[in-house]
Formats: structure tokens, sequence, C-alpha cells
């Protein structure tokens, strides 16, 4: 069952690197605007994620599903790359885990940091590792 779950949580992680990322660009950003449409189908809930951008719908969608969660400044920062601390957040939120209010198990997360309880629950989960060195990074 727990590789059922882990397998899931890597599949979803899977598809929400490629699409956030840009990777998907491939497939050519007319070739998807002309299959959802150019017309408003959703409000756009980050500052810098426009309707008229690809993966606008696919960021929503993780954002609607409180997967994903924008900048206190309102932005996505879609070209910005995925941290380790929010990759942990995402599959916390994914196997629907609960946040760990303690310390975490690494010597370079301070308790105070906005992912602090999704990297402890993540490790203790087994869904993310440390370094031999005892740190996060």
């Amino acid at each position: 069952m727990r590789q059922t779950v882990r397998g899931i949580i890597f599949c979803v992680l899977g598809v929400l690197i490629i699409f956030i990322t840009g990777t998907a660009a491939a497939a050519g950003p007319q070739n998807i605007q002309g299959e959802i449409g150019t017309s408003n189908h959703f409000v756009p809930l980050f500052a810098d994620v426009p309707t008229s951008y690809y993966n606008a719908i696919f960021i929503n969608y993780l954002a609607e599903l409180e997967l994903v969660n924008g900048y206190p400044d309102g932005n996505f920062r879609p070209f910005a790359g995925l941290t380790r601390a929010e990759a942990a957040a995402i599959l916390v939120r994914t196997a629907d885990e609960a946040e760990l209010p303690t310390a975490a198990p690494f010597v370079d997360v301070n308790p105070n940091h906005w992912a602090a309880g999704s990297i402890t629950a993540a490790a203790g989960a087994g869904l993310v590792k440390g370094y031999p060195d005892g740190t996060f990074q």
C-alpha cells in the first residue's frame, strides 16, 4: 500500500514539474491555446501568470487543489525552478500527510522556516532524505 501511495506521489510530482517548469512547451503554446481557447475560462490567481500563458490552466488547477502556493508578493514565479523545500511541501500535500511542527531532522533547516513542518513530515514518511552530513540543503 505504501509503495502505491509513493508511486502516485511521484507521478503527480513528475507531472507537476513538467508543466510548471515549462518543458511542456514542446507541444507549442499555439496548440494548447487552440485546445483551451483564447477567452478567459478562469481568473488568474497569480500576478505573473496571465491567462495567455500556456501553463496557466495547470498552475491554477494545482493552486485550487492547494498543492502549490504563490509567494507573499502575489506572484508564482513559474520560471524560478523548484527548490527542495517546495518539493517537500508539494509531496506532503499530495500524500495528505500532516505537517509536523517539531524541529526538522536536518541541521540546516531552521524551525521557523516556512517549509520546516513539511520537510519534517516528508522525511518522517520517507519521501525525502538529507545528505550524509545531516543537511537538507
